[in-house]
């Protein structure tokens, strides 16, 4: 996989720029080949409308903290998701009261 940057260095600008070629992307991994490839050529041909300089830095600053934010949450639900696998079946096997379960909740939330 490789990797896209855009020359302000906006990482929400970028991302969201490439995700609105999602469309492109697929049409390329339909064109016969096992997966879907275009050369650093074929991905500078695509046309597209660049946003000068301060309106790409107005959309990061806009942006940036949602996405810091959705970034958070993701990685706090996997956290909660593996806590509901550890411990979910040592509740149902009685290996595990629920009055255990927040002194539990809280070591982990410490590491």
């Amino acid at each position: 996989m490789a990797e896209v940057r855009n020359a302000t260095g906006s990482r929400s600008y970028t991302y969201y720029f490439v995700w609105s070629l999602r469309l492109v992307f697929e049409s390329l991994e339909a064109e016969g080949t096992v997966f879907g490839a275009t050369s650093k050529k074929g991905f500078s041909s695509i046309r597209c409308l660049l946003p000068a300089r301060e309106v790409v830095h107005l959309f990061d600053a806009v942006c940036s903290p949602i996405d810091d934010q959705i970034e958070r949450n993701e990685r706090e639900s996997h956290s909660l998701a593996a806590l509901r696998d550890a411990l979910l079946p040592k509740l149902i096997n009685g290996e595990l009261w629920v009055k255990d379960t927040s002194r539990l909740v809280q070591e982990a939330s410490l590491c």
